[in-house]
């Protein structure tokens, strides 16, 4: 067992380590930036009660809207402006920043103009979600979810690529929060339930990607709707690689963005406890200037030691 001082003291080198490099990242977005590590310092400072990474954090999110008043984004949720305003909506919402409702406004508005083109070809990035979706989720509105559905149904009706799994997780996630029959969107699910063998017959996924699919079919079997072949579903789960732990450090962040799914916290510590983290990070502080970020990166490592080990 890990134990909780020594989680402390890694805490606080990453903490600072970040203090000292984030200087030179350049990027702004959610995955692969500034906004990213500044969720990470915010968390911290509230942990740790000490200002000074709150303010540093405060900094960063000044940098990263300067930025966005001036620069046109890409719509992906990494490093674009899904990511973003997500990340302003989680904050805002846990109290942690002021933002007012105007701002809010103005990001829903500025989201609902994205051409449902540009979120599909969320499915090329590192990694993918169905990004207008996962956005509009924190603001339950039915209308707006069922709609960006149907648009997402008729674009992957014409492609024929292998969806990673992470993509395919934020679909059925999003399909979760809608409050109607599901069978509206049998078709869509077809697609996704295909979609999810051929990924994970290829193994195209992480460890967080195969907790956030077993929490959704969970979910999917509480939903007891006629027609959905729960069984085809669970057989999904015992397809997947759960030895396989590329990618554990993200689940801190994975945690937040599917915060509506009840994640096996026993599980993920054990997992973690394997682990050599203190090598991990300074095999990762051998190139801090590539990996301080939310993803795959420093400020990622922090956020899910916050999340599974200071509670």
């Amino acid at each position: 067992m890990i134990r909780k001082s020594t989680v402390e003291t890694i805490l606080l080198r990453i903490a600072n380590t970040i203090l000292l490099n984030a200087g030179k990242v350049q990027t702004v977005g959610l995955l692969d930036g500034k906004m990213g590590i500044a969720l990470f310092l915010y968390h911290y400072s509230q942990v740790t009660e000490n200002k000074i990474y709150s303010d540093f954090a405060d900094e960063l999110f000044d940098e990263v809207l300067d930025w966005i008043s001036g620069h046109r984004l890409s719509s992906n949720f990494a490093c674009g402006m899904t990511g973003i305003c997500w990340g302003i909506r989680y904050l805002t919402e846990k109290k942690v920043i002021d933002a007012d409702m105007d701002i809010l406004k103005d990001m829903d508005t500025l989201l609902g103009k994205i051409a449902h083109s540009d979120t599909v070809s969320d499915i090329d990035n590192e990694p993918s979600f169905f990004s207008k979706g996962i956005y509009f989720t924190k603001k339950n509105d039915n209308e707006i979810l069922v709609h960006l559905l149907n648009d997402l149904n008729h674009s992957l009706i014409q492609n024929v690529s292998v969806l990673p799994l992470s993509y395919l997780n934020s679909i059925l996630y999003v399909i979760l929060q809608v409050n109607m029959e599901m069978e509206i969107f049998t078709d869509l699910l077809h697609i996704v339930y295909t979609g999810l063998l051929d990924s994970i017959k290829g193994k195209h996924y992480t460890f967080p990607d195969v907790l956030i699919l077993t929490g959704i079919i969970e979910q999917l079997k509480q939903r007891k709707a006629p027609n959905l072949e729960y069984k085809k579903w669970e057989s999904l789960v015992k397809m997947l690689n759960i030895d396989n732990l590329n990618g554990i450090f993200n689940t801190g962040i994975y945690g937040l963005i599917y915060n509506k799914l009840k994640s096996d916290e026993p599980f993920i510590l054990s997992k973690l406890e394997t682990l050599d983290i203190e090598e991990q990070i300074n095999l990762m502080m051998k190139d801090v200037s590539r990996k301080i970020n939310l993803y795959n990166g420093l400020a990622g490592v922090g956020l899910t030691l916050l999340n599974y080990f200071q509670k």
